[in-house]
């Protein structure tokens, strides 16, 4: 058995094997209160009700979610780079 060591994001639950990868994380972590992430943004629509990943969309670049993602060229979130990013009054998804 080897003992290995793990880094644990201070505002959820995940936990990373190197401490690049939790301080990227902790940038965009939905939990954290400074967080930046496009499901944080005002600009991020839900529709009516409870809406598939597919169906969430960014008001601004009237596209969905999804697709702004697979495009960024950061990590996950594209709202760092987003010059329209305004976190939501609210930490509500």
């Amino acid at each position: 058995m080897k003992e290995v060591t793990r880094y644990k994001c201070d505002f959820c639950i995940k936990v990373f094997a190197m401490p690049e990868t939790v301080e990227r994380h902790e940038k965009e972590c939905l939990k954290n209160p400074d967080g930046v992430n496009c499901f944080l943004c005002e600009q991020c629509n839900y529709g009516a009700g409870l809406a598939t990943y597919e169906e969430i969309t960014c008001d601004w670049h009237e596209e969905p979610l999804y697709i702004l993602k697979l495009q960024a060229p950061c990590h996950k979130s594209f709202a760092p780079i987003c010059s329209e990013f305004k976190r939501r009054k609210e930490n509500t998804l």
